[in-house]
């Protein structure tokens, strides 16, 4: 009997090494799915585009570390103007930081965040000047 009984624990305590390593699978499979998940959503919400009308104040390329940026200081905050490889693309920013003018409202696109412990802002990707009537250049005094 106690044969039996030594068999019978040498197999429970087989049984219990399989059920752990089962859930040592599951929860490396659980915290995969989540980076996958969590790392698609942060790729998703930083390309959201979207469109707001604003007032640009004015305009400057400030030194950076890497190099330059454009900035644009506008009636709902500061962006910039920087080439864009993902999701709406675009490789002329020197021309259109040019086109775009101070005390001037325009429909724009943008996408990205504002993180300020970064420095970072919100890209401006395209940019339409309204009609003289939606003209809003008052937004821009400071008085």
């Amino acid at each position: 009997m106690s044969m039996r009984t030594s068999d019978a624990n040498q197999y429970r305590a087989r049984r219990r090494e399989n059920f752990q390593g089962a859930g040592c699978a599951v929860a490396i499979a659980a915290v995969v799915l989540a980076l996958v998940v969590g790392i698609s959503a942060i790729f998703h919400n930083y390309n959201h585009i979207s469109t707001r009308v604003l007032t640009v104040c004015s305009k400057e390329r400030v030194a950076t570390q890497n190099g330059g940026e454009y900035r644009i200081y506008t009636s709902g905050g500061t962006f910039v103007m920087k080439d864009s490889l993902f999701g709406k693309t675009r490789f002329n920013t020197a021309d259109a930081y040019g086109k775009i003018q101070p005390e001037t409202t325009y429909s724009v696109q943008i996408k990205g965040w504002r993180v300020p412990l970064f420095s970072s802002f919100k890209n401006i990707l395209s940019f339409n000047k309204l009609p003289a009537s939606q003209q809003t250049p008052r937004l821009c005094d400071n008085g």
